[in-house]
């Protein structure tokens, strides 16, 4: 995994912690996708099509209802959902993470990314209208907008008003090397696998998680 280097102790105990809180929630939307979407046309979307008890207010600090934190009433954990079309969605994130999490403003330096964690170039290509946001190195987010998500971009699906978390999603926020290749993919994805069982993936117990990218891969033609 691919791990960002932080200046001084307190960053590390400060931002790290948050990085380590995404990514335990990421897990949760890897293990039951249609539960943790992270792409939607409406918030009511989430409400409605989810089985978990959520409520959302919509960010006060955006105009035209372009912004939103959605809450999981049983747990308390918040998302930060953004609009496709909001440009200063980086600020607004990041406010977000020293209102909710206490993260200083000057540990995140411009080498850690504010991502859509669903592809916003394909999500407007389906109506899709807001997004599931979260930090992520640059460098990670750079190698998988260069080559998987805009290949990504050529695959034709019948639209639907709710998109659920993807192994491309999974591979890019946990911070798994983007195979460069198909030759590449073969060649890792039993180590893929494996990372995906040590991050405590489910799912696995009658077929390896290689079987499951292999379906992935070969439905998207994105290698």
């Amino acid at each position: 995994m691919q791990k960002q280097k932080l200046k001084t102790a307190s960053d590390k105990s400060k931002l790290y912690e948050y990085i380590n809180y995404q990514e335990q929630q990421l897990l949760k939307g890897a293990n039951s996708p249609a539960h943790y979407p992270t792409g939607v046309i409406s918030p009511e979307d989430l409400i409605f099509r989810t089985r978990r008890n959520l409520t959302f207010e919509f960010d006060k600090k955006v105009s035209d209802k372009m912004a939103f934190i959605l809450t999981c009433v049983d747990s308390g954990e918040q998302e930060y959902w953004a609009h496709i079309n909001l440009k200063s969605y980086r600020k607004h994130f990041l406010r977000f993470l020293i209102n909710s999490h206490s993260v200083p403003i000057e540990q995140i330096d411009s080498t850690w990314h504010v991502d859509h964690i669903f592809n916003k170039a394909y999500a407007r290509k389906n109506d899709i209208k807001y997004v599931r946001m979260c930090l992520i190195p640059g460098e990670q987010n750079m190698s998988y907008g260069r080559k998987l998500e805009k290949n990504i971009l050529k695959k034709i699906e019948g639209k639907r008003p709710i998109y659920l978390m993807s192994y491309l999603q999974i591979l890019k926020v946990f911070g798994i090397a983007i195979p460069k290749s198909k030759e590449d993919y073969e060649n890792r994805k039993d180590e893929i696998g494996n990372v995906l069982l040590a991050k405590s993936l489910s799912g696995y117990s009658l077929r390896p998680p290689s079987f499951f990218l292999d379906r992935y891969f070969e439905h998207y033609y994105i290698l």
